[in-house]
């Protein structure tokens, strides 16, 4: 490739390019247990930036970059952040929906609760399922006695829901 369609920076990135964030898109959806996760691993970050600033050694320099990198990101969702109480669904607490605690049971009688929260809360292995996933997709808007089908890579799970609660405050 010509010299003349190459910037300098693809060839050397430079570790400061990626404190530039993009920005977010629509807001950060979380549940109250959610916004407090948050705010912990904020405060963690800023701890993190505050041990390694002023690191000379080319190690030092990238951790505080790294560090600083999770602090913007995570003050960018904390600014975007709309909680969502889920305590307060009221007569929709028999519909699965943001916030809900939904166990499903499968065809072998195997049974998982799953928490369905947003992109940001999302932690599949701690059973908390982005709203926006294929499970919770199948689940949301259903009742207790419904049958689901939950299309994955895997192959298709039909599973049908034992209960759905709504944590109270």
């Amino acid at each position: 490739m010509s010299r003349a369609f190459v910037k300098d920076s693809d060839e050397n990135p430079r570790p400061e390019d990626e404190l530039n964030l993009p920005p977010l898109e629509g807001p950060v959806l979380l549940t109250p247990a959610g916004l407090a996760r948050l705010e912990e691993r904020l405060h963690h970050a800023q701890g993190e930036v505050a041990r390694y600033r002023g690191e000379e050694s080319p190690d030092g320099k990238l951790a505080y970059l790294r560090a600083l990198r999770e602090l913007r990101l995570l003050e960018q969702q904390r600014g975007a952040a709309v909680v969502v109480d889920p305590a307060q669904h009221g007569e929709h607490a028999d519909t699965a929906a943001f916030g809900a605690h939904v166990t499903v049971e499968d065809e072998e009688g195997n049974s998982r609760t799953y928490v369905l929260v947003g992109e940001v809360e999302a932690d599949p292995a701690k059973g908390l399922i982005n709203v926006k996933s294929p499970l919770a997709e199948a689940l949301l808007g259903q009742r207790v006695g419904d049958t689901v089908t939950w299309r994955r890579p895997a192959g298709e799970v039909t599973l049908t829901i034992t209960a759905i609660e709504y944590p109270e405050r």
